[in-house]
């Protein structure tokens, strides 16, 4: 953690606690603030914070003013454009999700053994608009972290994990771990696209190797996971996992049955392989270089043909000519270098961080977005290019181009509107995704 977020953290910890009781619950206070650096920085760092923080404390409490009175409103009134004013600063150097950690460090400091008063919770409110915080996230955040999971008004953003067969309230998302003793629960905070998770329980868990300690607040980082003597590991993608599908709205299968795949003249390739998921979820490939990674994906991809086998998405052939229409936009690939196309390509190629090239045999039907863009063969759609775009003299394209700098070699033939000087690049339009067909409703649902 920087030293700006440090100093700023406080700054507000001295702040945001209630001045009238400061004086009996200083030492507490103290006690909570050692607790967190502790979590943070090396012994002879966590001293040089705590006199910052007495420093701060002694600055903004010299005096004990008697609660609710004229002086007291006008410490309060000033406490608040304190706050303010380290917040604006705040605003200036941290990115939001750092702001969302200091508001969660905020809460927990509060909250810590005391019964929360409600200057603190004004004042709380206060750092929370500061930093612009959606008022369903930080009211999700405050009960997540200071009350009980009863208390959350939007339940549909945390999850369970305990042995239970199902959760403690229906709109929560919920994983049961048998040998689990205790409860783990998360909650998503959706503008961040972060997770915050608390343990409640006796048993020895381990976030990322680091000893869990109950009660506490942690962030849940992609990569990270919990492990324990006794329980089935939980990764960051089971947790993502459940979010992504309880926020999908059109329901995906993805099938692979019976798929095999040779090389010309050669009976190296894919042997029999068989694949059923669903939305939400991520799977990784692994294995050594040249075993077949590459080759699965272009199959699993539509852009190499099976001998036999077939692959389905909500019942559609991605290889039948019929089906393809459905599945326009639905199947995107990012591979590992540039992409040269020589051939026949219909829908999108999405590919913002490397270059395309199409080839004298190639021939296009789709928009195309990439750092840079060669054409040497035949397109029919809008080009989006980062950074550059040439059509070569052997270029056909029809549609409309957006990039800071366009090569149009001579001989080329190019038919639409150049817009070099975009504000920013377009996203791409939202996929409808295929309802199932017919006949293969029923049989593909995993």
């Amino acid at each position: 953690m920087s030293e700006a977020i440090l100093k700023a953290l406080m700054q507000l910890f001295a702040l945001i606690v209630d001045i009238d009781e400061v004086y009996d619950i200083s030492e507490r206070e103290r006690t909570i603030i050692r607790s967190f650096l502790n979590r943070q920085l090396s012994s002879e760092l966590v001293d040089r914070y705590l006199k910052v923080f007495d420093d701060y404390l002694n600055l903004y409490h010299q005096e004990r003013i008697a609660r609710g009175s004229l002086r007291d409103k006008k410490r309060t009134a000033l406490t608040a454009v304190r706050i303010l004013g380290i917040c604006e600063k705040i605003n200036e150097e941290l990115e939001q999700k750092q702001k969302i950690y200091v508001i969660i460090q905020l809460i927990e400091y509060i909250a810590y053994g005391i019964e929360i008063r409600e200057k603190e919770l004004d004042f709380l409110q206060t750092v929370a608009s500061a930093f612009n915080v959606p008022d369903e996230e930080y009211e999700n955040i405050l009960s997540f972290v200071a009350y009980s999971l009863e208390e959350i008004p939007f339940k549909n953003h945390v999850l369970q994990i305990n042995n239970e067969a199902e959760p403690s309230f229906k709109e929560v998302q919920h994983i049961k771990n048998n040998n689990l003793t205790g409860e783990i629960s998360f909650l998503n905070i959706g503008s961040v696209n972060t997770y915050v998770l608390r343990y409640h329980g006796k048993e020895d868990l381990y976030l990322n190797g680091q000893h869990m300690q109950t009660g506490t607040t942690y962030t849940f980082e992609s990569g990270s996971s919990i492990r324990g003597q006794s329980i089935d590991p939980i990764y960051y993608s089971d947790v993502a996992g459940i979010f992504s599908k309880s926020a999908i709205s059109s329901r995906l299968t993805f099938v692979a049955r019976n798929v095999e795949f040779r090389f010309r003249n050669s009976e190296n390739g894919i042997q029999e392989f068989n694949l059923q998921e669903e939305s939400g979820t991520l799977v990784g490939i692994m294995g050594g270089s040249g075993v077949g990674k590459s080759t699965l994906l272009n199959v699993l991809n539509g852009n190499l043909k099976p001998r036999s086998g077939e692959i389905l998405i909500n019942g559609y052939n991605i290889h039948d000519e019929k089906d393809k229409t459905a599945l326009n936009g639905v199947v995107g690939f990012i591979p590992q270098e540039d992409l040269l196309i020589e051939g026949k390509i219909e829908g999108k190629i999405l590919l913002q961080n490397h270059s395309v090239t199409i080839g004298k045999k190639g021939q296009i039907k789709a928009e195309i977005r990439s750092k840079t863009i060669t054409i040497d063969g035949k397109v029919n759609g809008d080009l989006c290019g980062e950074e550059q775009i040439i059509i070569r003299q052997s270029g056909v394209v029809h549609g409309n181009i957006v990039a800071p700098r366009v090569v149009l070699e001579d001989g080329c033939n190019f038919r639409g509107n150049i817009d070099m000087s975009p504000k920013e690049t377009a996203t791409p339009a939202s996929i409808s995704l295929p309802s199932f067909k017919e006949d293969s409703a029923e049989k593909e649902v995993i």
